[in-house]
């Protein structure tokens, strides 16, 4: 049980290193340190939870360590998508910083990526796999910078 413990501590804090930036016009596939394809089609992440040593029950382990993954997941999707270069090296995190409607935007875009894989383990930690399509992705984000007139 410490050994597992251990090995996923090991694992999140590797998963920290993973973050790539992706650009709209590089869109071959990239693999990160977990082997999750970020492909011309979708932009995946994937976030690890583990709930409250304290916490008794399968049930509400498993319920509190997928939120974990999810915030997890989405602490990982909102880096790489803040990442999308616009042009040169004007990100999307940098207009960000300055549009609040385009934050909006962008929180609203990754709250409603799609969970497509979720796996728990003998300890009730879980495992998830958030994913945005890129065609979305481009779509509104060209939408909101054009009615910005940027």
């Amino acid at each position: 049980m410490k050994t597992n413990r251990l090995w996923l501590a090991a694992v999140v804090l590797l998963a920290g290193c993973g973050g790539g930036k992706y650009t709209l016009a590089n869109r071959k596939g990239i693999v990160d340190s977990w082997g999750t394809v970020s492909d011309e089609y979708a932009i995946r992440v994937r976030g690890v939870g583990v709930a409250p040593q304290d916490t008794t029950g399968t049930t509400l382990r498993r319920g509190l360590s997928r939120d974990a993954a999810l915030v997890d997941a989405r602490k990982e999707l909102i880096a790489k998508v803040e990442g999308i270069k616009i042009s040169g090296d004007v990100t999307i995190r940098k207009k960000v910083e300055s549009d609040s409607n385009l934050k909006e935007i962008v929180d609203n875009m990754i709250s409603n990526a799609e969970e497509v894989q979720t796996n728990w383990a003998d300890d009730d930690s879980c495992t998830l796999v958030l994913e945005l399509r890129r065609d979305q992705v481009e779509s509104v984000l060209a939408r909101s910078l054009a009615a910005a007139g940027r």
